[in-house]
């Protein structure tokens, strides 16, 4: 608790002139005591430590790189040896006494500049000369692919790589580095190294993870970020943000400090920012002072390549960090003010918890960043996409070429980030300020508003009561304050009747000096025992609508219902992709147009005959007219493909082809035995069988047990404040009502939630065909029905665990464990 309670800190702080003076012994006393935080400290060291052994100590992170001394000379050999083996031909096809045509005459040309750009390559002597060679190869190769002479390569590549060099060869050490602890610092700060780094600790956790999910077997399932490295810079950005603006939850400071509450929402979200930014900062501290004094600075004007989307980047590392630096301060901003706002709105740090880290988890989603995905047209909207930080602004790359893009979804830019973090960030405050006016026109604040009806002291107005902490004096006619009331006594405080069960020992040695009072006390225990007798159902029905009506008044129980029904119902009601995309007419004439720029006739493994047939089985799955007719064309050539592929006479180039064929073949089959074969590519479009089958694999089993366990973290914590500790219950009886209480609430939640979805579903498009082939992942198709009792089943199993384990904690959370009254004296006694 912050050290400003008492007299003196107040009376120092109003002897501070003007407001703005007040907001600034605020924001210091703020800062101080978020700084004095063990925990944080203990976070950054730790994490700083792992990512030091990760990237500083030798031989630090493997960045693979295309300008790689020994392969490019491997392929200017390769390249030697074509060119003259091109020559031969042609000084044989001379000397026979045959014309060369003009295409001889080019590609004789071609051959010869070819050799001659290798030669250079291999006679280059230090990195200077060799890089200048090999940029004058790349260009050459980029004016080949241009002209349509040179297949299979990217001439934005060739040029994207070819300027890196062009560039690299003007600074005074021309160095391509391929570890982490090798670079300088600037190099090290602007480099790619997050997708493919391994961090100690982290990374091996984050690999059991995907083993757990079985998202490893799928490529397509793996995000385009590493796991490790978001969560080493988000689970800090989170905890900072939240530790600096609990004191608007807990209000010990703002309750204190005669601050306006304009000032004290200022100066905790520039405090917040500032520590955020100053933490991500000192995690790197370690490893920037250890390659700083390994490798030195750097040039701030070494070149940075990379591609974001489609569009190639060509930057320098100086220019690149100071980007980066700007999109770190926007990040921790934001999410400053959306703890900040969730700390106004609920005075509680859970809200702000639950929100921050929703946003930073949300990435890790399968197919998250997959312009396939089912999300991928809100993604570049979202405000927890861009904090993935360099993937969302940029970073060297370490082999700049289109299909290593740094981010491929398209609509993702810098420009929208800025405006995405910048709004969320203008919307949070903006609702915070409103809610602090509101308040504050309602009556100010809440605790300001208690203390004046209660008179500063707890009682009402017109009342004698006592303040705070004093004891009443004793009177001369009862027991002295201290002693238990006795059987003729007006009566007791509420906290201080006995447990069920136990015998006030007190009250039994005054009454057996009574005579007939003890009489009447027995008669009134015995009626109490009859009371007690009743059945034990009704009790237990009882304590469990009581316990229902209580936990019912739960925010996060609604938050997680919300969330809930959110995230089932707007795939039916948005047109989001449901991942059927590459299974339509439009891939087939794709691979159409692929077969033509990638078969070379010249080739001495081209089988004329498979090529004629290939290309009219994919010719009438391309064109063919209406469903049932793609869906069988489709089928067969599915099916051709496996044959061939399973009897080697087709070699794919994709060691995934023979799997994917098999896919493709079961897919389209069942389709064809279909009363509609359609290929459906928006999830609005989808009737209700299929709409659940398609929820299976947005909706994981985890959230679907959101609102149970919930209600089982309210139940267990009501129960923790005493709320049946006195029940007139048994212990498996108060297990059983607080199991009862989170099985209910979760299945209710669920079957809410799925009645809303299938009935908008089913409104819009039907009731559809259970057989129908739903994509459980990329890699599998399965019945429809199939996968909705998977799921089912699944989500009971979970929702029931979550309701066990919170019957268990309620049973021994709930015990009564107050001593009992032995052996303490009478009044009388005394």
């Amino acid at each position: 608790m912050l050290k400003v309670h008492g007299v003196h800190r107040r009376q120092g702080i109003r002897a501070t002139p003007g407001a703005l003076g007040l907001t600034v012994r605020y924001a210091r006393e703020l800062t101080r005591t978020t700084v004095k935080n063990r925990l944080l400290w203990a976070l950054v060291a730790a994490e700083a430590l792992l990512l030091c052994l990760a990237l500083a100590l030798p031989p630090g992170q493997l960045i693979p790189t295309p300008f790689n001394r020994a392969d490019a000379t491997a392929g200017a050999r390769l390249a030697l040896e074509g060119a003259q083996t091109t020559e031969g031909v042609f000084a044989r096809m001379i000397e026979a006494g045959r014309p060369l045509s003009a295409a001889d005459h080019r590609a004789l040309e071609d051959a010869r500049t070819s050799a001659a750009l290798a030669e250079d390559l291999l006679a280059a002597e230090g990195d200077r000369a060799f890089y200048t060679a090999l940029a004058r190869q790349l260009r050459w190769f980029e004016q080949q692919t241009r002209a349509g002479n040179l297949l299979g390569g990217n001439a934005g590549d060739y040029a994207l790589e070819a300027a890196f060099l062009e560039q690299l060869v003007t600074l005074d050490d021309p160095r391509v580095f391929e570890r982490t602890a090798d670079m300088p610092l600037l190099t090290l700060l602007t480099a790619h190294w997050q997708r493919l780094g391994r961090i100690p600790l982290i990374s091996a956790l984050t690999d059991a993870l995907v083993l757990a999910s079985g998202a490893a077997d799928d490529p397509a399932l793996q995000p385009p970020i590493g796991y490790a490295a978001h969560a080493l810079f988000t689970i800090p950005l989170v905890a900072v943000a939240l530790v600096a603006t609990r004191w608007q939850t807990h209000r010990r400071l703002a309750a204190q400090a005669p601050v306006p509450r304009a000032g004290a929402l200022a100066a905790t979200l520039v405090v917040s920012t500032v520590l955020t930014t100053a933490t991500l900062g000192a995690i790197m501290l370690p490893t920037a002072t250890f390659v700083l004094l390994r490798n030195g600075m750097g040039d701030a004007a070494y070149p940075v390549a990379y591609y974001f989307g489609t569009e190639p980047v060509l930057t320098t590392a100086g220019l690149a960090l100071c980007a980066l630096v700007c999109r770190i301060l926007l990040v921790a901003l934001c999410a400053s003010a959306l703890a900040l706002s969730a700390a106004t709105i609920s005075h509680r740090v859970l809200p702000g918890a639950i929100v921050l880290g929703a946003l930073a988890a949300l990435p890790l989603a399968p197919q998250y960043f997959d312009h396939l995905g089912p999300l991928a047209v809100i993604v570049p909207w979202l405000p927890s996409t861009y904090l993935c930080i360099p993937e969302t602004i940029g970073a060297a790359e370490s082999i700049p070429t289109l299909t290593s893009a740094i981010m491929s979804l398209p609509g993702v830019s810098v420009a929208r980030g800025r405006a995405v973090l910048g709004a969320t960030a203008l919307a949070a405050l903006a609702l915070s300020a409103g809610i602090e006016a509101l308040r504050w026109s309602t009556g100010g604040l809440r605790h300001g508003a208690r203390a004046d009806r209660t008179g500063g002291g707890g009682t009402a107005p017109g009342s004698e009561g006592t303040a705070p902490g004093d004891l009443p004096a004793p009177s001369s006619e009862g027991a002295p304050h201290g002693d238990l009331p006795t059987s003729g006594s007006e009566g007791t405080a509420p906290g201080s009747l006995p447990a069920p069960g136990h015998k006030n020992v007190t009250n039994r040695h005054h009454n057996d000096e009574s005579g007939p009072d003890a009489r009447g006390t027995e008669r009134h225990r015995s009626a109490r025992t009859a009371d007690d007798s009743r059945p034990a159902a009704r009790t237990t029905r009882h304590l469990l609508a009581s316990l229902a009506l209580t936990v019912a008044h739960a925010p996060v129980i609604a938050v997680a219902v919300a969330a809930l029904v959110i995230v089932a119902t707007a795939p039916a009601a948005l047109p989001l992709r449901t991942g059927m995309d590459p299974f339509t007419q439009e891939h087939y004439r794709e691979r159409i147009r692929q077969h033509r720029q990638t078969q070379d006739p010249q080739a001495a493994t081209f089988d004329a005959a498979l090529a004629t047939e290939e290309q009219r089985l994919v010719h009438n799955a391309a064109y063919a007219d209406g469903d049932r007719a793609f869906a069988e064309a489709a089928a067969t050539y599915e099916t051709w493909r496996c044959e061939l592929i399973a009897s080697g006479e087709l070699v794919p180039s994709d060691p995934g082809a023979s799997a994917d064929a098999a896919r493709r073949a079961e897919l389209y089959t069942a389709l064809a035995g279909l009363p509609d074969p359609r290929v459906i590519t928006l999830s609005s479009e989808l009737p209700a069988v299929a709409y659940l089958a398609h929820l299976a694999r947005l909706a994981p089993v985890p959230l679907w047990g959101m609102p149970s366990l919930a209600t089982g973290a309210v139940t267990v914590a009501r129960v923790r404040c005493g709320l049946m500790r006195q029940a007139p219950v048994p212990a498996r009886g108060r297990g059983a009502v607080a199991c009862l209480v989170a099985l209910i609430a979760g299945v209710i939640a669920c079957a809410i939630t799925l009645a809303g979805a299938m009935a908008l579903a089913c409104a819009r498009n039907g009731w559809g065909d259970p057989q129908t082939p739903s994509l459980v992942s990329a890699a599998a198709f399965a019945p429809a029905s199939d996968v909705i009792a998977r799921q089912a089943l699944s989500v009971s199993l979970v929702i029931l665990g979550i309701a066990l384990i919170a019957g268990v904690a309620g049973a021994a959370l709930s015990r009564d464990t107050r001593r009992t009254l032995h052996r303490i004296p009478s009044s009388r006694h005394r």
